[in-house]
């Protein structure tokens, strides 16, 4: 038996079902919500899978890779906040990563990572219409990470007049009720309905700083849209901006916005996604059945089960809670991660008290000694 847990959202959006069927067996589709964990992770100990799948949920592997073999599919927009520590303590465990920054790190961990880059078929999408000129559409999902205002002022400099906003925010990380939620996913996540409405705009802004694999903006891409995402991972690699998409660059305390493009620019770059798109998807297809073969090498994987620490489980369980607690359990100091003494020397200076200060007096003597000369 294979198990495939994904987290509790993709219940309601279902985007990653074509993961499942790469693995080229059948799995038991499990979500990891609280009540199905605390089933779920005690029952390994004594009737654990052949193999089990974590999608996006990595902070489970250090309890069930005890019991079974472990193939995680780690995302980027989570997966960059879990410490260095932790990661290098999963020796045991494969990974299949769909970034390369976060493939890069796990490999510089020394860890047993593969990077496949994915792409959805782009026969599969209708294509969009640029007879009308540019109109943009964006999802404020998150606005704490982009919002109404700041879209308006990076779409003004591309000459885009006409904007699409859709206000609900991500019921993810919304704090409306479980039931409210549901209502919420189900009226935002049906696909058809979505793909309906997006197929009349033809400039997606991506909504976040940071994605996993960035369902949204491939499947802009596959219809041919010119997308504008700020410049981090994913959308950095697969938009080289300029060419076949926009990127933009900045902070939390400053936008910067991209050079001024015009419609005629906007098009072409649109129709290089949609080309972007069909070129990844064929190595794509020369390169998915790296996901089956994985899974076969662990399944054929001889396996003896381990004592955990005696507070995993309990830390596990509560890891969206707390997480600091289950981090904790794997210090920065253990074997397998290097770090220079110079390193260490500037975090333990960063940690002793008084540090102000010394840095207060060091400046002024700089600038005494400056004026004196």
């Amino acid at each position: 038996m294979i198990d495939f847990l994904t987290h509790p959202h993709h219940r309601y959006t279902q985007s990653f079902d074509w993961l499942k069927q790469e693995i080229g067996r059948p799995v038991r589709t499990l979500y990891g919500d609280p009540d199905t964990l605390r089933e779920y992770l005690p029952s390994l100990e004594k009737n654990p899978p052949r193999l089990l799948v974590l999608f996006q949920l990595e902070h489970l592997a250090a309890w069930a890779s005890h019991f079974c073999p472990v193939l995680v599919f780690p995302m980027h927009d989570l997966t960059r906040l879990t410490p260095d520590a932790y990661l290098a303590s999963l020796r045991g465990v494969e990974w299949i990563s769909f970034s390369r920054t976060l493939h890069q790190r796990l490999a510089g961990l020394g860890l047993s990572s593969r990077y496949l880059q994915y792409a959805p078929d782009p026969a599969g999408f209708p294509q969009v219409s640029w007879a009308q000129g540019p109109s943009a559409y964006f999802w404020e999902r998150m606005p704490g990470e982009l919002d109404e205002r700041a879209v308006r002022q990076i779409l003004r400099g591309l000459e885009v007049d006409q904007l699409e906003v859709r206000r609900l925010g991500d019921a993810l990380f919304s704090s409306v009720d479980q039931e409210k939620r549901k209502v919420a996913e189900g009226a935002w996540l049906g696909r058809e309905d979505y793909l309906r409405s997006l197929a009349a705009f033809n400039v997606f802004v991506a909504p976040r700083r940071h994605e996993g694999i960035g369902m949204a903006f491939l499947e802009a891409m596959a219809m041919g849209m010119c997308v504008v995402a700020e410049n981090h991972p994913t959308a950095n690699e697969y938009i080289v901006s300029g060419q076949n998409g926009i990127l933009y660059g900045g902070d939390r305390a400053k936008l910067y916005k991209p050079r001024r493009v015009d419609s005629v620019e906007l098009a072409r770059m649109g129709g290089e996604a949609r080309e972007t798109i069909r070129r990844i998807h064929e190595e794509w297809l020369a390169k998915k059945s790296e996901i089956g073969r994985c899974a076969e090498r662990l399944l054929a994987k001889p396996m003896t089960p381990s004592s955990p620490a005696v507070r995993l489980l309990d830390d596990t369980l509560n890891f969206w809670q707390d997480n600091t607690r289950l981090w904790k359990i794997f210090q920065a100091g253990e074997p397998g991660i290097w770090r220079s003494d110079l390193t260490e020397k500037n975090a333990k200076r960063a940690r002793t008290p008084w540090r102000h200060v010394r840095r207060f007096f060091g400046r002024l003597k700089t600038l005494m000694w400056t004026n004196h000369g």
